[in-house]
């Protein structure tokens, strides 16, 4: 049978379908082209962040496509996602061997992140497929200068020379290698041929001009920032430079002239003006800034920063209120504006609301990892949240990407100080004066790390000079004072601090300072006097009627004492000390109930006080009120799981209960012992509860550490006469037990010590 024709119709159906197979197989192809070319007019647009939207589109229609994978990459750097960035160029490299450029940034990237190793095996790859790239040698000589290996990094860029004799970038990677070999003349001259071949870089004359200031030489320094304004007559930048380079050298007028020259070539530059207002933000001139900043403002067609910065000159020199204002029209304009943002988070800490700062500040470095400012701001609350530790590290971080930042510098400096780092806390606080060197509040923190570091006669001038630039300011006094008293010149560092007293007449640290060396003196008649007159002076200053009313109890005069503390609680009704004081002088003076009084009326304003709840249960035990103590050690746990003072009182009361849950006294024992580990009673309650336990040994362990702590306390000796007596040690036990009534013969468990010594005798 003859098979039969298709049809015309079925012909064309097939045709058909067959051109829509090859529009389906070309749609992708020409989507992806799409996406490329869409990303590629971003990128001259300078809208990375769209181009880079686009460019992943393409790859995802073709993982393979290396020319959007390096566009990718590319777009990435620009927007600093560095880690996006190399994996994408990274496999653009790997699909394009041609794609040098790709693998030299790869290369660059593995140098700049010190994986040595990878950068090398990339780069002599590079230079094998081109032996005369010229940036691929530079950075080879580079990477060869990293590993000390200065003959090959000489070599190589003289290889690079050779090729690029009038490439300006390779004299100065010449200089930085003739800096590591120590040869001052040839870097120099490098130095000087990079600016000759290339005299419009601005870059060329300032590494010029910062070798002549580190050789000391700061009229050439000068000359050759003069030569690039000359060589750059039109640039507005070569000024900011030339005015950078002035300040830095204290030269305020010349610095002011050359930010007002570049201001005249370019006068609708709004940068500009922020440069000026920063300026006088530096010096301190606040009305200069303000104007400046409110210029730049007028001139922007986007003036969200400005206004953000404008809000935090306003906070730096004490407006909250206008910097509120200036913010919110930064965030009206510019609802994710992190620099207006930043300034809504010091206004929460200035309110004390450091929970709602962190809060803020944690999302804008989740944003902004390598901010500065935001780390510095987020330290600071943390530090207002007496989270020291979490603090210091945040403030480190901060100097890390930020080294300049005088603020973040001193508060680094201070933190390390309250930590009692004196040597890193100096090295931080000498950085910060060299950022401002009229900044007293730094030098005040260097000083006392010179006194910590027993530098008296450097920490004395130091604040001889504060003294002298803040006349009436008594921080200089008071640290001169102290000074004085660590060498035990005990007229000078009171005539130190009376002088802060004058200045300061409601110090309580300079009156404190003056009685302390009083009592030194045998003359406590005179102290009690001192602060008599100066309570009289001043009878609601809290911190003096406190020290008055310890010199009074210390006289012997209770009734003048609490009057003293009482007078102290109106005077300040939300401290804790005068309560805290006035309780212990009834408790020694055997109020005992009045004592409870005042701890309970402290509790119920501030619950989670734990010396005040310690005390309580101390007072309740002794009264024989159990239930209420243990009640109170609970309470402080409640507040503190790590507290070991409660943890050790509660396990003892639990360990000595009939029934006592032994396993949890034990679990309360330990936490007191990691609190306190050489710690005589810790370790004899950790004893007690290992002998409730029946474990002898653990038990004899724990009292023999106690007793050699305090070979005096009969409690604990008698303790360990009832470990030695478990384990079978009669004769060891019998003599502990006599030295404990010997030493005490009423100590609170005599009777069981006679009861045990008798039994061990009529049985011996």
């Amino acid at each position: 049978m003859t098979p039969s024709r298709p049809t015309v119709s079925a012909v064309s159906l097939l045709i058909l379908l067959s051109l829509l197979i090859l529009v389906g197989c070309s749609n992708p192809e020409k989507q992806r082209l799409s996406h490329y070319n869409k990303g590629m007019g971003y990128m001259t647009a300078g809208n990375d962040k769209a181009a880079i939207i686009e460019f992943k589109n393409a790859v995802q229609i073709n993982a393979k496509d290396a020319n959007s994978r390096y566009q990718l990459g590319l777009a990435l750097l620009k927007t600093k996602a560095t880690e996006d960035a190399f994996k994408q160029l990274k496999i653009a490299a790997d699909l394009d061997p041609a794609n040098l450029d790709a693998l030299y940034k790869v290369s660059a990237m593995l140098f700049f992140s010190k994986q040595y190793k990878d950068s090398r095996e990339r780069l002599d790859l590079l230079l094998a497929r081109d032996p005369k790239h010229v940036e691929a040698m530079a950075l080879s000589a580079n990477l060869f200068l990293a590993q000390g290996d200065m003959e090959k990094a000489v070599d190589q860029v003289d290889q690079a020379l050779a090729l690029a004799p009038d490439n300006d970038r390779l004299y100065l990677l010449q200089a930085n290698i003739m800096e590591k070999a120590g040869k001052k003349e040839a870097m120099e001259a490098a130095l000087k041929k990079a600016v000759t071949l290339n005299p419009t870089s601005i870059t060329n004359h300032k590494i010029l001009a910062a070798y002549y200031l580190a050789t000391d030489r700061k009229n050439l320094a000068e000359a050759e920032y003069q030569a690039m304004v000359a060589a750059l007559p039109s640039s507005s930048a070569a000024l900011v430079e030339q005015s950078m380079f002035y300040e830095l050298l204290r030269q305020k007028a010349e610095a002011e002239a050359s930010l007002r020259k570049a201001i005249e070539l370019t006068p609708k530059d709004e940068r500009l003006y922020y440069a000026l207002g920063n300026f006088h933000r530096r010096q301190k001139n606040f009305a200069a800034a303000e104007q400046a900043f409110q210029k730049a403002i007028s001139l922007s067609q986007q003036p969200a920063d400005l206004k953000a910065q404008l809000a935090d000159l306003y906070i730096s020199f004490g407006k909250p209120d206008q910097a509120r204002e200036m913010a919110d029209q930064a965030l009206a304009l510019a609802p994710e504006n992190t620099a207006a943002q930043l300034v809504k988070a010091k206004l929460l800490i200035q309110a004390a609301k450091n929970d709602e700062a962190l809060r803020l500040a944690e999302k804008i470095v989740a944003a902004e990892p390598a901010s500065g400012e935001a780390r510095f701001v987020k330290a600071l609350a943390l530090y207002g949240k007496d989270e020291l530790e979490l603090a210091t590290n945040e403030a480190q971080v901060a100097v890390q990407h930020a080294p300049r930042h005088l603020q973040a510098r001193a508060l680094l400096a201070e933190l390390l100080l309250r930590k009692g780092a004196f040597k890193e806390a100096k090295i931080q606080a000498a950085q910060a004066l060299q950022l401002d060197p009229a900044n007293y509040k730094v030098a005040v923190i260097l000083g006392k790390c010179l006194i910590q570091a027993k530098e008296y006669d450097n920490a004395l001038s130091l604040f001889v000079k504060i003294g002298t630039a803040i006349p009436q300011d008594p921080i200089a006094p008071l640290a001169i004072g102290v000074i004085h008293l660590e060498q035990k010149h005990y007229d000078q560092a009171f005539a130190s601090f009376e002088k802060a007293l004058a200045l300061a007449p409601q110090s309580s640290s300079a009156l404190g300072s003056m009685v302390a060396i009083l009592h030194q003196q045998g003359k406590d008649d005179a102290a009690l006097h001192l602060v008599s007159a100066q309570v009289a002076q001043f009878p609601k200053n809290a911190e003096f009627l406190m020290l008055l009313g310890n010199l009074q109890a210390a006289a012997g005069q209770a009734g003048e004492a609490e009057r003293s503390f009482q007078a102290a609680q109106l005077a300040d009704p939300q401290s804790p000390k005068p309560y805290l004081l006035l309780a212990a002088l009834l408790a020694k003076t055997g109020n005992t109930t009045a004592a409870i009084h005042n701890y309970e009326t402290l509790l119920t304003e501030n619950p989670g006080h734990l010396r005040a709840r310690m005390e309580l249960g101390t007072l309740y035990e002794q009264l024989g009120e159990k239930d209420k103590a243990i009640q109170q050690y609970k309470k402080m746990l409640e507040y503190d799981p790590a507290s070991g003072p409660a943890a050790n009182n509660l396990a003892w009361h639990l360990a000595s209960q009939e029934g006592g849950d032994l396993g949890e006294a034990l679990r309360l024992a330990m936490v007191a012992k990691n609190a306190a580990p050489a710690d005589p009673y810790v370790a004899d309650t950790l004893g007690w509860v290992h002998y409730q336990r029946h474990s002898y040994q653990l038990a004899f362990n724990q009292f023999q550490q106690a007793a050699e702590l305090q070979p005096t306390n009969p409690s604990i000796l008698y303790h360990l006469a009832l470990a030695l007596n478990q384990m079978g040690e009669k004769d060891e036990a019998q003599k502990k037990l006599e030295k404990s009534l010997t030493l005490d013969p009423k100590f609170p468990e005599a009777q069981q010590a006679r009861d045990l010594l008798k039994s061990l005798a009529e049985n011996s």
